[in-house]
This record gives structure tokens, sequence and C-alpha cells, in this order.
């Protein structure tokens, strides 16, 4: 290997018959995506994500079906906050239940 060149990345992927395939990041952006993943960078992660066009819209779409689903389990749930006024909730406590 020459002295300018970098280590290629290579990540192994399980097949469900007991084989491993190995890929190769096409290049260094995914590369970094993939580091970012095994450091668990998560925040990094997010915000390099949402500036690739190819994933922004989709990962929108995700984002707003599961806000969706999460504000539909909470309309119905009996919460006592849902009932109380935002001075109220500024100062709520668990001591006064």
């Amino acid at each position: 290997m020459e002295g300018s060149e970098k280590p290629r990345m290579k990540v192994v992927i399980p097949n469900s018959d007991s084989t491993m395939a190995f890929r190769s990041p096409p290049d260094d952006w995914a590369t970094r995506m993939i580091t970012n993943i095994c450091e668990r960078n998560l925040k990094t992660l997010s915000n390099a994500v949402f500036q690739y066009e190819d994933l922004r819209e989709d990962l929108t779409l995700a984002l707003s079906k599961q806000l969706a689903r999460e504000m539909a389990e909470y309309i119905h749930s009996d919460s006592m906050l849902k009932c109380s006024a935002p001075t109220e909730l500024s100062s709520f406590s668990n001591r006064k239940l």
C-alpha cells in the first residue's frame, strides 16, 4: 500500500444462511456514517443524515409518523397533566400525587 492511500473500511453483513458478505462503503460520506454508528455519535450521525438530500424526505416522513403515534398514545392516556393549565404544569411535582 502506498503511503498516501487510506485503508479501506470493510463492513461484515451476516446472511440468514450463516455466511458473511463483505462490503466497502462507496465513498467518504458513507464511511463517516458507519464510523459514527459504531462510535455511537448519534447526534453527529442524525445531523449528517439530514444533510443528505436522498434521505431527508424519508426520515422526515418516518419521524412524522412516529410523532403522530406518540401523540395518539398520549391523547388516549389518562394523564392528569392533560387537564392542567400551562402555569400549573410549570410547578408540577410528584409530591402532589
